[in-house]
Order: structure tokens, then sequence, then C-alpha cells
């Protein structure tokens, strides 16, 4: 049995990390490490970290000052003696099997990655819901790609996988921004020749009011076009052309939905103005990209239009 080391970066969450490490501690896969990174928290998580740490020596308890989600999951890869790495954020929790099933896959199907399912999980459980869809499936070389950026089993997130550690080789979450996963996960998942999607919802993604993802539309929101126009680079740089033609058009997208969410928001006019300097650089590359539907083609065409009047 491997070691599999599982990060968890921690930040002002006493109200929900006990409730994390619980279900970490109680995996049926017992060779684990886990690693706890305190990102400078100014609760009471300090305090139930190192609780868990002294009721279970199979955690690792690091302190650090305030850098961010990305910093705290680098500390963790830095100061993991795993095989395998597995992410689990601090306000969410997995199941007792999960690491066993995802460990199984990757054994069974000699993988790099094996991901799971996982369900969007609110204080009301009437609320739940899978955000994953699809069977059970062992994705190639040429499908990999095209299923992670297209489909909705692999998904872009950091923390429905279990990797080996030595993926991570040259490679980090990039600090001072949000949605980090979308600069990186591509990279790791190019690297490998075989992914596995499992098909059990063995993670649960808890939405908390207060989150990242539920505030307001701002300048930070912006990140994510920076992240699709580096992962466009990425792919032409490795002459990826319908790879990065998938990702030009999801750029397009993106920038279309930030113009609806930014309507009301404190940053709305210095948004709008840096999503039509956007638009206008994508739309250059749309423009060469001959299988377009011609519906989808005008419906470019008229954002163009759009983003010239406002």
């Amino acid at each position: 049995m491997d070691l599999i080391s599982i990060i968890v970066p921690v930040y002002n969450v006493d109200k929900y990390v006990e409730r994390c490490i619980n279900s970490i501690c109680e995996q049926s896969y017992s060779n684990i490490e886990i690693i706890l990174v305190n990102d400078g928290s100014t609760d009471l998580s300090g305090d139930v970290c190192e609780k868990w740490a002294l009721l279970d020596k199979r955690i690792k308890y690091i302190v650090q000052l305030n850098q961010g989600l990305s910093a705290a999951r680098n500390m963790g890869i830095d100061n993991a003696d795993g095989k395998y790495l597995f992410f689990v954020d601090s306000d969410d929790w997995i199941e007792k099997e999960t690491i066993n099933k995802l460990y199984s896959c990757v054994l069974e199907n000699d993988l790099e990655i094996a991901c799971c399912g996982f369900r969007m999980s609110f204080d009301d459980d009437a609320k739940n819901y899978l955000f994953t869809e699809g069977g059970s499936a062992l994705f190639e070389r040429t499908e990999i790609m095209e299923e992670y950026l297209t489909g909705k089993r692999i998904c872009t997130v950091a923390w429905n996988k279990l990797y080996l550690a030595n993926l991570f080789m040259g490679v980090r979450f990039p600090l001072n921004c949000i949605h980090e996963d979308e600069f990186t996960i591509y990279k790791l998942i190019y690297k490998t020749k075989k992914v596995y999607y499992l098909n059990e919802i063995l993670y649960n993604y808890y939405q908390r009011a207060d989150s990242i993802m539920a505030q307001a539309i701002s300048l930070k929101s912006l990140n994510k076009l920076d992240a699709l126009e580096e992962r466009m680079c990425f792919f032409e740089q490795f002459n990826e052309q319908s790879l990065a033609e998938i990702t030009i058009l999801e750029h397009a997208d993106y920038i279309k939905y930030l113009f609806h969410r930014s309507k009301g928001s404190k940053d709305e006019k210095l948004v709008k103005k840096t999503l039509k300097e956007r638009y206008n650089f994508i739309f250059k590359k749309i423009s060469v990209i001959r299988h377009i539907k011609i519906e989808k083609r005008i419906g470019y065409i008229v954002w163009k239009v759009l983003f010239i009047l406002i």
C-alpha cells in the first residue's frame, strides 16, 4: 500500500474544518498522511487543527503567514512524502471509501490520475445536486483533454482527483489570484497518458454563502480570463490547434458571462471596459476558426457590435 498525502489548506473555517478532518481520518485506506496548512487563520481553526494533530499521528500541522489558497496548497505539496496526492478544501468533506476507491482505480488501470464524482452540498440537503455527469470511463491520450475541456467528468477542480505526486514536478498553483485551478490542472492532465473517471459521488463540495465563488463579480474575477489566455498559448505552443480553439471559444463565452454578471457590481464600469478589450482580442482569434456553425458565428458578431456600442 503506497503512502497517500492528503493536503488541506485551512483559513478561517472553524465552523467546518472539524467535519473535513474527521472525514479524512476515517478513511478506510489507512496509509495516509494528512497535511493541514494553516494559512494565517485569525479564528479558532488553528485550535481545531492542533487538537486533531494530537489525536492522529498521521497529521502534519503547518502554520504560515496568510498568503492565500495557492500558497497553502504549494506548501502542502512541498512537504508531502506520499507517492500520490489528494486535495480537500477545508469546508468540504469526503466519503469513507474515497481514497480507497480512487487508489484501486489507479492500480487497476496503471494511471497517474483518477477522478471521482462530486455533489454540490448545501446546509439545506434539499438543494444538493450532482455536478458531474456521465458514466465511469477510461480516457486515453487523444480523448483526455477534450473531455477535460468540454465534459463534466474530469473537470478543472483540483480536489476530485488522486494524482501521482511526480506530476507536480515543475507545476505549482499561482499566487495572488483566484481561479487558481484554471491555471494549473490542465497542465497536469496534459502530462498524462490515461485518466479514469469513477462515477461515484465521493466528494462533497460545500456551498458557503461567503465563499469566493458566491461573491459578486469584481476585477479579480478576470483572473479566469488570464488563465484561459495562458491555456490557449500553452496549446498553441504544442501545436494543439483544436484544443486551442476550444479554449478560445470558452474565453469568449466567459467574457459574455462576466458581462451579464457585472451589472450592478462596484467595479462594473472598469470590468466592462476590460471585457471589451478582451473581447476585441479574442474575436480576432474566433474569426479564423473555420468550423463554427453559422448561427454561433453570428452570435459572436452580435457581441462584437455590442462592445463597439458601449
